[in-house]
């Protein structure tokens, strides 16, 4: 290594990994506030309720794609983009990428509809 600063070497070895850690997922429990449809096609839910954990936050806009699971709680089945509504009771399942803006917006990894 040299006397320099920053000191240079070089490698012995170096590992490319092909995917990264499994991310921290987050989470909020409330209800659906506002169902609106973005310029590209795609669903946003805006829910308001309480945070599933301490990086969660209570108010948050979650834009689903194509791959988004979406199932209720009774019976876990399948439940369309379509059948979501306002004052739906949503478990809305995220990632730690989020947006600045209030509410911040996030890409959905899961939502979970609460049936009766």
């Amino acid at each position: 290594m040299t006397a320099s600063l920053p000191p240079i070497t070089s490698a012995t070895k170096i590992v490319v990994k092909d995917s990264t850690d499994a991310l921290e997922m987050l989470g909020t429990s409330g209800e659906v506030t506002e169902v609106t449809t973005t310029a590209d096609g795609h669903t946003q839910l805006t829910i308001k309720g309480e945070k599933l954990s301490d990086q969660s936050v209570e108010h948050i806009t979650l834009t689903l794609t194509d791959d988004t699971p979406i199932i209720g709680t009774k019976d876990n089945q399948p439940i369309q983009v379509d059948d979501l509504e306002k004052g739906a009771k949503v478990f809305g399942f995220y990632g730690p990428k989020m947006t600045r803006s209030l509410p911040p917006i996030a890409e959905a990894v899961k939502i979970v509809v609460e049936k009766e």
